[in-house]
């Protein structure tokens, strides 16, 4: 396999510096124009990083699958069992697809703790932050401030 497995540091400001990429989509499933923006970063040739990992952000990773630029996925789970579909398995022979785990082997299922780990790592490698939609009092919200503290401006596409 010549594409990317990476297994990140437990800390989200770990030393990833090689993945950094031109953008973050941190996705929300209720802005139904994402995959629009989606195809125009791919048609672009935008790295885009992220979670991707409600209904909506699949979509969004199927749409990136379709172009050549470098796409960087970070599971809020170990990496150890995956069973990957055709086009994300060609991706990552092709060396389009780098997939990041900040979690050990034994991590794995999804939660909402994780997750929000998760998405700390993605911030950290991201050279800018785009968010969808960020809800009042949500852990979105709550990673916005946190980036903000770093340095880093996040733009939202709907307030």
């Amino acid at each position: 396999m010549t594409g990317h497995v990476v297994r990140a540091c437990e800390d989200a400001r770990c030393e990833l510096r090689d993945l950094t990429t031109d953008k973050l989509a941190a996705l929300d499933p209720r802005l139904t124009a994402m995959p629009d923006q989606v195809a125009a970063w791919r048609d672009t040739g935008v790295c885009v990083i992220s979670g991707f990992h409600s209904p909506l952000e699949q979509q969004c990773l199927d749409i990136l699958l379709r172009g050549k630029q470098p796409i960087v996925w970070v599971l809020a789970r170990g990496i150890v069992t995956l069973r990957l579909p055709k086009p994300k398995r060609t991706a990552l022979d092709d060396g389009r697809l780098t997939m990041v785990s900040p979690f050990p082997a034994g991590e794995s299922r999804t939660n909402a703790d994780l997750a929000r780990q998760r998405n700390r790592v993605v911030a950290a490698l991201a050279a800018e932050m785009v968010f969808a939609h960020i809800s009042s009092g949500r852990s979105l919200e709550r990673l916005a401030g946190e980036v903000a503290q770093w340095g880093m401006q996040p733009t939202v596409l709907q307030p």
